[in-house]
């Protein structure tokens, strides 16, 4: 029986306003009925694993991070706390994450140590020029006294 008729059929029954005895048709409708809602369940029940999934994973890592950082807090604070954030919020928050991530991999590309220790400094130049600085300000400050 198909959907839309098993739902007619007991709607109809329903509708008189009087007491029936069930027949083998009002069962066969029922059935349907029944069987159509179980593989939606199903459907929807599977469809909504992969996020149960990654929100188990995530939560445990949150969890862990809390009670590293704080071994007095609440498992359901924690969860409050994520819940009471609005979600644009946490979308802003993986945005400032991923553009703080990326600038951290540029400027590692960038960034050559090697580069930086190979220069040669001349600490005659540093020390004159640090010596020079103390003195102007030694003499601006006996020029105050």
């Amino acid at each position: 029986m198909r959907t839309r008729d098993a739902i007619y059929s007991i709607s109809k029954r329903f509708s008189k306003g009087k007491a029936f005895y069930p027949n083998e048709n009002d069962a066969k409708a029922l059935n349907t009925i029944i069987q159509i809602y179980n593989r939606q369940q199903q459907e929807i029940n599977f469809s909504q694993e992969p996020f149960a999934k990654m929100y188990l994973y995530l939560y445990k890592n949150l969890v862990m991070k809390k009670l590293y950082d704080d071994d007095q807090f609440a498992i359901s604070q924690v969860l409050r706390d994520v819940l009471n954030v609005p979600i644009a919020n946490h979308i802003a928050d993986i945005k400032f994450e991923m553009e703080g991530l990326r600038i951290a991999k540029q400027v590692e590309r960038e960034f050559n140590p090697e580069s930086i220790l190979s220069i040669d400094i001349d600490h005659g130049k540093i020390n004159s020029f640090l010596i020079a600085q103390i003195n102007q300000v030694l003499t601006e400050y006996e020029q105050t006294q």
